[in-house]
């Protein structure tokens, strides 16, 4: 009998990518069912349309009542799979077969989650690219007990259901829900590895007001939950937004700004 992988994907005017997003997930292996549920959280464009075209199952939050952590909930709750691929509705999966090795692996496997390889877009941000490419290295696999796992992030993960079933998303933070799962089930002695081999593509079009908002909440939070056994102090908050405003950004906007000049 074939498993089951379901793909939770959540939307908000996710019409430009969702279509492709959808069509990779139809050509994975048949030796597998796929199953999509998408959660759409008010989108104003063709997303819904595209929805209905390619879903299993079309859930609707409003966006006042959204956060990253519920999406992913309610979507998984409906899920009928064993097995659960987050995925962004704007991430392409690899290869026609990329699936079907991450659920062999993740299968035979005491480890409770898998987190894949992404690649930026060339066509989108070039910037991008070479940040994804610094943050998922060509390796092999990297096991959370032995290492630091790089890329944990809920644009591409595999996890099993019946470890969600224990361990929900928290819906309540508005950014890094995905690192606050990790690090939840890390803290309960389960293993995750970084899987290069389940690889996706996943690129925005360049938007320097959307990096820096995406960045500074996701780092803030992440921070956060790295010191919630500490006093979170002001003084940690200002040498927060000091570091976030000073050093990383700062230095993939001015290799973006060569790389531009370097066309003209």
């Amino acid at each position: 009998m074939k498993d089951t992988i379901s793909y939770v994907i959540r939307t908000k005017n996710e019409a430009q990518f969702l279509e492709e997003t959808c069509q990779r997930i139809r050509k994975q292996s048949n030796q597998l069912i796929h199953e999509i549920v998408i959660v759409d959280s008010g989108s104003t464009d063709n997303t819904l349309n595209i929805a209905e075209k390619w879903a299993d199952k079309v859930i609707c939050i409003s966006p006042e009542d959204f956060t990253w952590g519920l999406a992913l909930n309610k979507g998984i709750e409906y899920a009928k799979g064993n097995y659960v691929c987050l995925i962004s509705g704007h991430c392409f999966i690899e290869s026609d077969t990329t699936m079907y090795y991450a659920y062999k692996f993740l299968d035979n496997s005491d480890y409770c989650c898998i987190y894949g390889k992404q690649k930026g877009n060339f066509k989108l941000d070039k910037m991008e690219v070479v940040e994804l490419f610094s943050q998922y290295p060509e390796s092999e696999i990297i096991d959370s007990t032995q290492s630091h796992v790089p890329g944990v992030s809920n644009a591409c993960c595999l996890l099993k259901k019946n470890v969600w079933e224990i361990y929900k998303f928290d819906e309540v933070t508005q950014s890094a829900e995905d690192a606050l799962w990790f690090h939840t089930v890390l803290e309960n002695e389960l293993k995750v590895a970084y899987f290069p081999q389940f690889c996706v593509i996943h690129g925005h079009p360049f938007d320097i007001n959307y990096m820096y908002r995406k960045w500074y909440w996701r780092t803030y939070k992440s921070e956060s939950i790295l010191c919630r056994n500490r006093n979170w102090k002001t003084s940690n908050y200002f040498r927060f937004t000091l570091s976030f405003i000073f050093v990383n950004d700062l230095e993939k906007i001015h290799f973006y700004a060569r790389c531009k000049k370097s066309r003209r």
